[in-house]
C-alpha cells in the first residue's frame, strides 16, 4: 500500500514534467532549439499570477491561471521572433545558448519586479481523499487532470490539425516544407507560444501544489529535461512517458532508497539506461552524426604558430600577466587571481565547443568536481604536493567526463549537453549530503598550496596559479596539434568523410570531452587554493552560463579569446559589486548581443577583418598584374 502511495504521488509530479517536456519537444521538432527561457518565463508569469490570487484566495484562481497562460504565450512569442528574425543566422546551438541569456535576464528582471523572497501557495481546492487506504490530495488530482487534458490538447493540435501537420513537416525537412509553402516563421512563432503557454501554467500549477519562488520551475525545467533523455527527445509520447516515468521513478527512490540522494540516484539510473537503450523510451533507433554546430565562419583552425598577430598579442599578454602585481590596481590581487582561474575553466570549455564542436551547458558541475576533489584532499593530508592535486583533481573531473561522455555523446551531443546540466543539480544535492567530507552548506575550508613550501600571500598564489595556467596552455597546444587534435576537427567539419576515412566519430568526441573535463578539473583546483574556500553556490547554473558567455564573447577555440572572456566574467561582479544584483542582469543581456551581432566573438571578429584584409591585398596584386600586363602589351605593340 505505501509503494501504491508513492506512484501516486509520482504520477501527479510526473504529469508536470511530463506537459513541460511536451512544451519543449514542440520547440525542438520545428526549430532544433532548447528552450532554457521556459523556466523564467513560467516564474513570472507564476509570479503575476500570485498577484491576482493573493488576498482572494482561491476565488480568482482560474482567471490569474488563465492570465498566466496567455503572458506565457506572449512572452514566447517574444522570445520566439528574437531568435527567427534577430538570430536567422545563428546555429541551433548558438540559438540554444541565446536561451541560457534570456533566462538568465528574465530570472534577474523577475527577482527585482517580485523580489526575492518566496510567496504562499494558493491552491485551487484543498482536502484529502481517503480511499481504500490512500490518500489522495485533491489538488493533486487537479494538478494530474489539468496536466492530462494539455496533453490530450497538443496531441490533436499536432495530430489533427492543420498547424500541427506542418509543424510536423518541418520536423522532418524544412527545407522542402517551406518550398510547399508551410508558413515557417508563422509555425515556429506558434509553437514557442504553445510551449511557453504549457510551461506557464506548470508554474502556477507547481505554485499551487509547493510554493512560488525563483528556483523551483528552474528545477521543473531541468528535470523536464531528464524526463526527454529518458523517453526520446523527438518523440512526444516519449516526453509524456518519459516525464511519467521518471515523476514515479523518483518518488519511490526517495521513498525507498535514499530521499536526501533521489536526484543523483535517478541520473544514474538513467545514464545507465541510455547505455542500454541510446534512444530512450519510445525514441526511434537513429544515428545522428553530428548536431547542427557552428557558422563556417566561426569555426577555428587548428593553432600553426605561423600567426604573427597572434604571437605579438600572446607575447604581450604573457609580459602584462607577469609584471602585473608590481604596478597599482584597481581591485585586490586575489580577484585577478580568480581571473586566472578562470581562464583556466573557459580553456576547458572553449576548447571543447571550437575543435570539437559540440557543447556542455553543466561544465560549472566539472569544476566543482576538481575543487571539491582539491579541497578533501588537502584537508586529509594538508602537506600534499601541488601537482599531486592538480593529477587527482583533473583524474576525478575526467572520469566523471568518461562516464557521462560514453553514456550520452554516443548517440549525439545534445544528449551529452543536457546531462551536463542535470550533473550540476546532481552535484549541488551530493555536496550538501555528504556533509562529513564535504562540509555541506558551510563549505570547506582549504589550505594553501605546498610547493617545496607552503606557498602563503595572494601574489604567491597568483604566481602559482598563472603557472598552471602556463602549463595548461603548452598541453592544450601540443593535444590539439597531434594526431588528436586533428581528428577532432576532422569530426567537427566533416563527420561522415572522417567516418568514411576509419575515424571513430563518437570515440573522437568521447576523447575529446574527457580532455576538456581534466582541464576543468585542474580550474577547479586552482579557484579552490586561491579563494580558500569551497561552497555548494560557487559553481552552480549561472557559473555555467558565464562560462558559456566567455566562450561566446572571446571566441570558441581561441586562448587569447578565453582570456578576454574570463577577465570580463570575473572582473565585471567585483566593479559593479556583486550585492547589487545588477551582474545577473548584465551577463544574461551580452550573451544575448554577443550571438545576434558578434559570431564567433572578438576572435572571429579578429579572423573576418584579417581575410577580409587578404582577400583585399589579392584583388589589389591581381589588378596591378594585370594593369602592368596591359601597359607591357601596350609597349610592345608600338
Amino acid at each position: 500500500m505505501y509503494a501504491v502511495q508513492l506512484i501516486i504521488d509520482g504520477i501527479v509530479i510526473g504529469a508536470l514534467y511530463a506537459i513541460v517536456a511536451l512544451g519543449q519537444v514542440l520547440i525542438f521538432r520545428t526549430t532544433r532549439v532548447l528552450n532554457f527561457a521556459q523556466g523564467a518565463i513560467a516564474t513570472i508569469s507564476t509570479f503575476t499570477a500570485w498577484l491576482v490570487m493573493d488576498g482572494t484566495g482561491a476565488m480568482y484562481w482560474w482567471l490569474a491561471f488563465s492570465l498566466a497562460i496567455a503572458l506565457g504565450a506572449i512572452m514566447g512569442v517574444l522570445v520566439g521572433a528574437l531568435l527567427t528574425f534577430v538570430m536567422a543566422k545563428a546555429s541551433v546551438l548558438e540559438k540554444s545558448t541565446a536561451c541560457l541569456g534570456v533566462f538568465q535576464l528574465l530570472g534577474w528582471g523577475a527577482r527585482v519586479i517580485f523580489g526575492d523572497s518566496p510567496k504562499r501557495k494558493i491552491a485551487p481546492v484543498e482536502g484529502n481523499i481517503v480511499f481504500g487506504g490512500l490518500m489522495i490530495n485533491t489538488n493533486g488530482l487537479v494538478i494530474a487532470a489539468i496536466c492530462a487534458v494539455a496533453i490530450v490538447l497538443v496531441f490533436l493540435v499536432i495530430s489533427k490539425t492543420r498547424m500541427g501537420l506542418g509543424m510536423r513537416a518541418l520536423a522532418q525537412d524544412e527545407e522542402t516544407a517551406r518550398q510547399y509553402g508551410v508558413p515557417a516563421r508563422r509555425l515556429i512563432l506558434t509553437s514557442w507560444a504553445i510551449s511557453s503557454a504549457i510551461g506557464s501554467a506548470a508554474g502556477v500549477l507547481v505554485g499551487s501544489m509547493l510554493q512560488v519562488d525563483h528556483s523551483v520551475m528552474t528545477t521543473i525545467m531541468i528535470m523536464s529535461f531528464a524526463a526527454l533523455v529518458l523517453g526520446g527527445f523527438t518523440s512526444s509520447i516519449g516526453a509524456v512517458v518519459g516525464g511519467v516515468t521518471l515523476g514515479v521513478a523518483s518518488s519511490l527512490v526517495s521513498g525507498f532508497l535514499a530521499p536526501s540522494y533521489k536526484n543523483s540516484i535517478v541520473f544514474a539510473l538513467i545514464l545507465l539506461f541510455l547505455t542500454i537503450r541510446p534512444d530512450g523510451l519510445i525514441g526511434k533507433k537513429s544515428i545522428v552524426v553530428q548536431e547542427s554546430g557552428p557558422t563556417p565562419e566561426t569555426l577555428p583552425s587548428l593553432p600553426s604558430g605561423r600567426n604573427r598577430l597572434v604571437l605579438i598579442g600572446g607575447g604581450l599578454l604573457a609580459l602584462a600577466i607577469l609584471v602585473l602585481p608590481m604596478f597599482p590596481l584597481p581591485f585586490p590581487i586575489s580577484s585577478f587571481s580568480v581571473m586566472i582561474a578562470m581562464t583556466i575553466a573557459v580553456i576547458s570549455l572553449s576548447v571543447f565547443m571550437g575543435y570539437v564542436g559540440e557543447i556542455s551547458l553543466g561544465h560549472g558541475a566539472l569544476v566543482a568536481l576538481g575543487a571539491y576533489s582539491a579541497g578533501v584532499m588537502m584537508k586529509v593530508w594538508p602537506t600534499v604536493p601541488y601537482p599531486v592535486v592538480l593529477i587527482v583533481a583533473a583524474a576525478v573531473a575526467g572520469l566523471a567526463g568518461a562516464i557521462l561522455g560514453w553514456a550520452t555523446i554516443r548517440l549525439a551531443g545534445l544528449y551529452l549537453a543536457v546531462a551536463t546540466l542535470v550533473l550540476t543539480f546532481v552535484v549541488l544535492e551530493v555536496v550538501l549530503q555528504a556533509r562529513d567530507l564535504t562540509g555541506g552548506a558551510t563549505g570547506l575550508y582549504v589550505p594553501s598550496p605546498v610547493l617545496g613550501v607552503k606557498v602563503t600571500g595572494d601574489v604567491g598564489k597568483y604566481y602559482v596559479a598563472v603557472g598552471t595556467l602556463v602549463a595548461v596552455i603548452i598541453i592544450v597546444q601540443l593535444v590539439l596539434r597531434s594526431r588528436i587534435g586533428q581528428r577532432w576537427v576532422a569530426v567537427r567539419d566533416a563527420p561522415i568523410a572522417a567516418m568514411a576515412n576509419g575515424v571513430a566519430v563518437r570515440r573522437a568526441r568521447v576523447s575529446g570531452f574527457i580532455f576538456s573535463s581534466l582541464i576543468a578539473g585542474v580550474a577547479g583546483a586552482v579557484f579552490s587554493f586561491i579563494v580558500s574556500h569551497v561552497g555548494p553556490t560557487q559553481y552552480g547554473l549561472f557559473f555555467s552560463i558565464f562560462l558559456l558567455l566567455a566562450v561566446a564573447l572571446g571566441g570558441a577555440g581561441s586562448i587569447l579569446g578565453a582570456f578576454l572572456g574570463a577577465a570580463f566574467i570575473s572582473l565585471l561582479p567585483v566593479a559593479l559589486n556583486r550585492t547589487s544584483g545588477m551582474t545577473d542582469g548584465i551577463m544574461g543581456l551580452t550573451l544575448i548581443l554577443v550571438i545576434a551581432f558578434l559570431p564567433g566573438g572578438v576572435a572571429g571578429l579578429v579572423e573576418r577583418i584579417r581575410t577580409r584584409s587578404l582577400l583585399k591585398r589579392r584583388v589589389d596584386t591581381e589588378q596591378e598584374l594585370s594593369t602592368t600586363s596591359t601597359s607591357s602589351g601596350s609597349v610592345i605593340k608600338k
